[in-house]
């Protein structure tokens, strides 16, 4: 056996984005001859791997800079090994003009570029730091960083902050520019979270107090990490898709706000009461989301008595925070066991309490700034939530568990773990239309669902639909129409055509939370067609009270019918901006377009 023969020219150390995404050899000029032959533009991103060789900088002054700069303009080009320049742009680089063979990353020059960005980008969304103390438009006129000056944080909040606003993209990409792009983003948002959270471990090993000053005026230091912890976990569920690290994340981030007593503050009132019951309710908000997406146990006990911290205020009627947490807990309830006949009554009646609360205009703020924007943005994820756990409690009395998707999605049946299938066809996306099925054998077999405590089989299919129809409504709010609120924000009000494009199908950050909410609500809707076909076959009704009739009115059958089509695809179509950008959607978004396209190829 030939010992292997060496390559007459070595594999470079830095290949170029074009030949990463195509898995092609790069011979790590500028530009390369791949590039060269084929016209593109040749861009360099900086590997994670291994040591990298950095050009020498003058250190910061203070021993606990994590050793990296979180901003760099990037990548123009000039050589593999070329460190990329700081960018400062007048306004923090949020939306500054991408020079010319470049890939736009969200990249900022001070403390204050990156705090302006979380109150544009993210705070609308998570609210979890107090609200800004002045207006974007006097920070960024307050800002004097130096062209050309090296930007080293100290804090790993910064740094986490930056993760999550790298991923927002800056202008619309074409083709293959776009994936060099998003490889560009994802890779920088990685890169940033990891400081983040070597940030976190020097902030836990120090052996003293934290010296370094705050970046912001109402967040202790010693607060940073704990929410910087929260805000990689809310990076890598929602972007990264990464369940088990999100859960594992949260778990250390409970400890650590329990360390500092953020769980029992009772009634206090001092200079930092808001930015730690904000932590705490945003803290609970996450954890208990990803439990009851995914179907597992709680990572707290459900109305321990050692959570004594109150609700943050958000100068709103109705308050949203309180009903946002009193339906996950009737959701953790529901799922860690089914409700009996007298459970089922008392949790219908909470929820019922905080429907009758929530569902009313908001009044007390209007969405004209960040504050504003998180308000009415947690009033649509409140009555999202609570119209959610109303649907969770009803509906497996109003459809008995018949699968409507073929994959498992949140925690819907799906097709091959269903026990009992009454379709007349092995896939219930092949369901015939009533022409063919007046005759068949078996159409008198749809399931007559077991009525549930007070409530009939019936009742709670009409309570689900009307449920349904609020969840879709408020989706829509919160991804359609305070997106166009949030861009008109000072700081974005003046943003091209191309960038609020580009920035839409970033925001909200919530969405993949919401996703498995618009998803129940979508099975509503599908099964409640699927009945609606069944009793024009049989020409039966499903009672006076029911919003579902066979009657002579057709109309009104028909009217019905178009509610429900134009529901599933308002809902697709939300689907399908947001798929590129989050984890988790693409699938939901492929199995719904298959679901609608068979539902509705006769309506």
């Amino acid at each position: 056996m030939q010992p292997r023969r060496r390559l007459e020219i070595p594999p470079v150390k830095a290949a170029c984005l074009a030949c990463r995404a195509s898995k092609a050899r790069c011979n790590g000029q500028n530009p390369c001859n791949r590039c060269s032959v084929n016209g593109r533009s040749c861009d360099y991103l900086p590997s994670r791997r291994g040591r990298v060789v950095r050009a020498p900088v003058t250190p910061p002054s203070t021993s606990n800079s994590s050793g990296s700069p979180t901003s760099v303009e990037g990548l123009t080009g000039g050589g593999s090994n070329k460190r990329p320049k700081i960018s400062s742009g007048p306004q923090g680089s949020l939306h500054q003009p991408n020079e010319n063979g470049s890939i736009g990353l969200r990249l900022h020059r001070s403390n204050q570029a990156i705090l302006d960005a979380y109150y544009l980008l993210i705070h609308p969304c998570y609210p979890v730091l107090p609200p800004p103390v002045a207006t974007l438009l006097d920070k960024q006129q307050a800002q004097s960083a130096k062209e050309g000056d090296v930007f080293y944080p100290e804090s790993p909040l910064l740094h986490a902050i930056a993760a999550l606003v790298a991923l927002v993209p800056r202008r619309v990409e074409h083709d293959h520019a776009a994936v060099q792009a998003r490889a560009a983003r994802h890779d920088y948002a990685e890169h940033c979270s990891e400081l983040a959270l070597r940030g976190i471990d020097r902030d836990m090993d120090a052996s003293g107090p934290l010296t370094r000053s705050r970046f912001h005026q109402d967040v202790p230091v010693r607060f940073e990490s704990t929410i910087a912890s929260f805000l990689v976990a809310v990076y890598e569920y929602n972007y990264r898709g990464s369940m088990m690290r999100a859960r594992t994340r949260m778990a250390s981030v409970i400890t650590m706000a329990m360390d500092l007593g953020l769980h029992d503050l009772g009634l206090e009132s001092t200079t930092d009461c808001e930015c730690k019951q904000r932590t705490w309710s945003m803290i609970l908000f996450f954890a208990k989301k990803l439990s009851i997406i995914h179907h597992l146990p709680p990572l707290m006990a459900i109305g321990d008595p050692r959570f004594k911290t109150p609700s943050p205020t958000l100068n709103v009627i109705p308050e949203p925070w309180g009903p946002i947490l009193g339906a996950q807990d009737i959701l953790l309830t529901s799922q860690a066991r089914p409700p009996t006949s007298k459970d089922l009554e008392i949790l219908d009646l909470t929820v019922s309490s905080y429907i009758q609360d929530l569902d009313r205009p908001l009044t007390g703020r209007e969405p004209n700034d960040a504050e504003g924007l998180a308000a009415h943005n947690w009033w649509a994820v409140a009555r999202i939530v609570v119209h959610s756990a109303r649907i969770k409690l009803h509906r497996l009395s109003a459809f008995a568990d018949i699968p409507a998707f073929v994959n498992k999605h949140c925690d819907m049946t799906a097709l091959h773990d269903a026990k009992y299938f009454p379709m007349p066809s092995t896939n219930c996306h092949e369901l015939p239309s009533p022409e063919s099925l007046a005759d068949s054998p078996k159409a008198d077999e749809w399931p007559a669902a077991e009525a549930t405590g007070p409530f009939s089989a019936q009742g709670s299919a009409d309570i689900c639909l009307k449920s349904a129809f609020v969840v879709l409504r408020m989706f829509r709010y919160l991804t359609e129409v305070l997106v166009d609120r949030q861009l008109q924000l000072p700081g974005l009000h003046d943003v091209n055509e191309d960038e609020r494009r580009a920035i839409g199908p970033s925001v909200p950050i919530t969405m993949p939370l919401m996703a498995c909410s618009a998803m129940q609500a979508c099975y509503v809707m599908v099964m409640t067609l699927y009945r609606v076909k069944f009793t024009l076959v049989t020409n039966r009704t499903f009672g006076e009270d029911s919003s579902v009739h066979s009657d002579p009115n057709f109309q009104d059958t028909e009217r019905l019918v178009e509610e429900l089509r134009h529901g599933v695809k308002d809902t697709l179509h939300m689907l399908e901006k947001y798929q590129t950008e989050f984890a988790h959607i693409k699938a939901m978004y492929e199995e719904l377009k298959m679901v609608y396209q068979v539902a509705f190829v006769d309506v």
